[in-house]
């Protein structure tokens, strides 16, 4: 079996889709078809988020094609997974000079041994191929309807795993790491391909050994040289962006201040994926604690997305929770704790004036779950006028129509952001929008780790979250929506009479037992103001 050929195409080939798709998947993160080798060691650098600002991103990457670690795979699963590059052997590296492994005849001990020897590289090797075992195990074991490997006389194949699982000798009576190196460096094609073949028939239907196809690659085209030393060239005319798609996460980022924006469709409510527990207070009042993260904030959205909030109880909502937290990397333990969290959400009154409204009693054709919206901002009917909308414009509407510290502190700090002026759409998605005693709201789940007290979650601490992270501004571009949304829907439709208003729920601080607003940010915006934001939004600047 000779070495293929890494291509786009073959690659395409062994994924069943066509190749300008995974062209496509690999420039969306910056790669070239041509670093597909190289992808394996540079996957964690960071992603290239200018070039995504334009795209309109998906609710879920469920469905997308992923290219990850085996480390990161662990505890993960995923209908077809590719391991193209399993073959690789465990060689020793010159940086491996004095490489430490565990003695067996000195209690295990872990061991630098700087004096390089036949039992010293044994013991190493061993306890490489041990380890590149456990991986290929984790990699083996992610798929749940397919799993395709490559394999076959690869540079170095001899001292990788699955030569060791697939070409061990028969019998071994010294080192079995050597001896199935020595045995593979011997092995022709035919003699590989019959090993394989037992392989198969013992499997009974659950191994297929397949060729791969031998297609020539696209040959490397040779640099050209420079007939004349290298100049810039000057701009002779100025660069227009007639129009873009914006949201709230690309007006919002252009704040420094801001610890992380959220990404389109998913919450970035804490700054690390893998954030520590804080500790427990040791008090009764304290409110729960549960994991900070990406991951945990994408669970709890996916609960409310999912739950039935009339019906829920704490024991489906753990038979559920349960089920989703190996998906997103959480130990079984935190199961009760969420589904605990999850129907004090519920349970919780969220207003103060009038009928109390809580989410339990909220049927689900009276809700809107994952809303998204897409409207034009600033778009001139003549498209040589360009109409535009800036931090300056948005600023004048808070200043002009804002209330209290809306209109002071708040519109100075939209008036310092640097983003640049936008004509074109914006658009987002809102986490739930529903009808309650003739009204209807907006809410937005937050799982923002405030402290470890109710006292944390306060109104006044509220506020300065809602500004610190712009969710004032994200509100109201949500307002705006679902008020254009309702005219449109909604036969005589008013606003005082008909939206109810904004609710932020910080669920941490959430409980029934906690002091009325704790947890929950509630505002109505003013009418003069939706609509001016609405009309700031939707008209060219015509005086430019």
């Amino acid at each position: 079996m000779e070495s293929p050929t890494y291509s786009p195409k073959l690659t395409a080939e062994m994924l069943g889709i066509p190749a300008k798709v995974l062209t496509a998947a690999l420039k969306k993160d910056g790669y070239s078809p041509v670093d597909l080798w190289e992808l394996r060691t540079t996957l964690d650098r960071p992603v290239q988020e200018a070039a995504e600002s334009a795209q309109i991103r998906l609710e879920s990457d469920s469905h997308a094609l992923k290219l990850v670690t085996v480390h990161r795979s662990k505890g993960l699963q995923y209908p077809i997974v590719v391991c193209p590059f399993l073959w690789a052997g465990t060689q020793l590296l010159p940086s491996d000079a004095y490489p430490c492994f565990h003695d067996a005849t000195a209690d295990d001990r872990l061991t630098v041994d700087l004096i390089k020897s036949d039992r010293r590289d044994q013991a190493v090797a061993r306890e490489r191929i041990a380890e590149s075992l456990r991986l290929v195990y984790v990699a083996l074991t992610r798929a749940e309807q397919l799993c395709l490997v490559v394999w076959g006389a690869f540079h170095h194949c001899t001292t990788s795993p699955l030569g060791y699982l697939f070409h061990q000798p028969s019998e071994a009576s010294g080192d079995v790491c050597r001896e199935t190196a020595r045995r593979l460096s011997t092995l022709s094609d035919d003699a590989m391909r019959a090993d394989l073949d037992r392989l198969v028939a013992e499997s009974e239907g659950a191994v297929e050994v397949v060729d791969l196809p031998r297609r020539p690659g696209t040959p490397l085209a040779s640099a050209r040289t420079a007939a004349s030393p290298l100049a810039l060239r000057p701009a002779s005319r100025a660069l227009v962006q007639r129009w873009r798609l914006a949201s709230f996460s690309a007006l919002a980022a252009a704040d420094r201040a801001v610890p992380e924006p959220a990404e389109e469709g998913i919450d970035r409510d804490e700054l690390a994926d893998d954030a520590a527990v804080i500790p427990v207070v040791d008090d009764a009042a304290a409110v729960r604690v549960f994991p900070r993260g990406r991951r945990l904030g994408t669970l709890v959205h996916r609960l409310f997305e999912t739950a039935d909030f009339v019906s829920a109880t704490r024991e489906t909502l753990r038979t559920q929770t349960a089920s989703l937290l190996p998906a997103y990397g959480m130990e079984s333990h935190w199961a009760e704790v969420l589904a605990d969290t999850v129907c004090d959400v519920l349970d919780t009154p969220l207003t103060a004036e009038g009928e109390p409204v809580r989410l339990r009693d909220v049927h689900r054709e009276r809700r809107l779950t994952e809303l998204e919206f897409v409207f034009p901002v600033a778009l001139a009917a003549d498209e040589s006028a360009l109409g535009t909308f800036t931090a300056e414009r948005l600023a004048a509407v808070y200043a002009a129509r804002g209330r209290g510290w809306l209109a002071a502190e708040y519109a100075e700090r939209l008036r310092r952001l640097p983003f640049a002026p936008l004509s074109g759409y914006l658009k987002g998605y809102i986490d739930l929008v529903f009808a309650a005693h003739g009204r209807w709201y907006v809410a937005d789940y937050k799982t923002n780790d405030l402290g470890p007290r109710p006292a944390d979650y306060g109104p006044e601490r509220l506020i300065r979250e809602m500004q610190r992270h712009h969710y004032v501004l994200q509100a109201h571009l949500y307002a705006v929506a679902v008020h254009r949304y309702l005219q449109r829907r909604l036969p005589g439709y008013v606003y005082e009479r008909d939206f109810g208003g904004v609710l932020y729920l910080f669920v941490r601080g959430m409980a029934p037992s906690q002091a009325p607003g704790c947890g929950v940010f509630f505002d109505r915006p003013d009418e003069r103001l939706i609509e001016a934001l609405s009309d700031a939004l939707a008209e060219p600047d015509t005086s430019r």
